[in-house]
């Protein structure tokens, strides 16, 4: 290329470079007075002023949360267009909080996750890593995130945020920018979380509390039996299914009944034992007839009635008599042994074993041959 065809191709790069400064400039020039209001109110410090680029921007703390505000330019091939910006750093790279309507990504490594809140579920996508996050989207920031999406904020790329073309007054800039401090804190990894066994308990919505039960039984199986009792006595059918499912396995019930000090907690077993008729239950029931409170002993009888076998007629009997016994522990058990004994007969009849020494063991019909019903015969004695 001759002198000349330089000297051209230097003065056309010199004139879109000048173009784009001089339009840079402008818009800079239309930096909203509200971004300086707001950043001076919120006690922030302006760390840029690149009008060469466009861009002011305001940072600082709020409420202990790193914050910034800015207006930055966003730049196509023959335009550019400004946004008022509110960003809080430091939640984790990889979760993700927005608005449904904005579209579903393919994310492969994290799946969405639902709170059980239907209406919540509906409006956002959630994606992240569920141990982490779930204990955290209690009622109150499950509130905080409809309200932030549904002024356009996310939460992504390790930001929580708002990114706004159109003008904004200053109350909505100040709104904004406190709303996004308070997602942060509430999505501050170093921060605590509430344990999945208190949303479990607290939570209003029904769906989450079930949601929370059900990420416990997976997660800690010791934590979720401590929280059965609390979801026997659950609002919600769905709620109290989980304990009810979890109770009727003997084994669990069992060590429940035999392990607890909590005259609630024993109560809402024996409820379960009664209305599910649990098998195996009967030895750590039996033992609950001699309880110092007498509703639990009452439970206890009520309970025997159901599931009772030969084994409950003796300690039924001795609770159905003393005096001093409360008169409604009393009459729950007297009702108890008659349906036991409406089951398996009086005591010393309907079992069969084998007695030691040869030619013992039989089985003979009792002196009341009508009544069909089978006992022991005592051996011989030997000749």
């Amino acid at each position: 290329m001759d002198p000349l065809g330089y000297l051209l191709a230097a003065g056309l790069f010199a004139s879109v470079a000048l173009w784009r400064l001089g339009r840079d400039r402008d818009h800079a020039a239309r930096v909203p007075e509200v971004l300086g209001q707001a950043a001076r109110q919120l006690g922030l410090e302006q760390a840029k002023d690149q009008w060469w680029r466009g861009e002011e921007v305001w940072r600082g703390e709020l409420e202990g949360v790193p914050i910034e505000l800015a207006w930055r330019v966003r730049r196509g091939q023959f335009s550019a267009d400004g946004a008022l910006e509110v960003r809080c750093a430091g939640v984790p790279l990889d979760l993700l909080i927005r608005a449904s309507a904005e579209g579903r990504v393919d994310r492969s490594n994290t799946a969405d996750l639902t709170t059980g809140d239907d209406a919540f579920d509906a409006a956002l996508q959630v994606a992240g890593d569920p141990t982490w996050l779930r204990p955290r989207l209690d009622s109150d920031l499950r509130g905080e995130l409809l309200t932030l999406t549904r002024d356009g904020g996310r939460v992504s790329e390790g930001f929580v945020g708002f990114a706004h073309a159109e003008a904004s007054t200053l109350s909505a800039l100040l709104g904004r920018a406190r709303l996004a401090v308070a997602v942060r804190r509430s999505l501050d990894p170093r921060r605590d979380a509430p344990s999945l066994a208190d949303l479990a308990r607290t939570d209003p919505v029904a769906g989450v509390r079930r949601e929370a039960a059900l990420a416990l039984r997976g997660s800690a199986p010791g934590s979720f039996r401590a929280l059965v009792p609390d979801l026997m006595k659950d609002r919600a059918v769905r709620v109290r299914a989980l304990g009810v499912a979890f109770l009727a396995e003997s084994g669990p019930l069992r060590r429940l009944l035999a392990s607890t000090v909590d005259e609630v907690a024993l109560m809402d077993g024996l409820t379960a034992v009664r209305a599910l008729r649990v098998a195996g239950t009967e030895p750590a029931v039996i033992a609950l007839l001699g309880h110092t409170a007498a509703r639990v002993r009452r439970a206890a009888a009520e309970a025997l009635g159901e599931v009772g076998r030969g084994a409950s007629i003796g300690p039924l009997r001795r609770l159905a008599e003393p005096v001093l016994e409360a008169a409604e522990v009393r009459a729950a058990a007297r009702a108890a042994l008659q349906q036991v004994e409406a089951r398996v007969g009086p005591e010393g009849q309907g079992r069969v074993s084998l007695a030691d020494g040869a030619g013992t063991g039989a089985v003979t019909l009792p002196a009341e041959a009508a009544s069909g019903k089978l006992s022991l015969k005592e051996p011989d004695d030997a000749d």
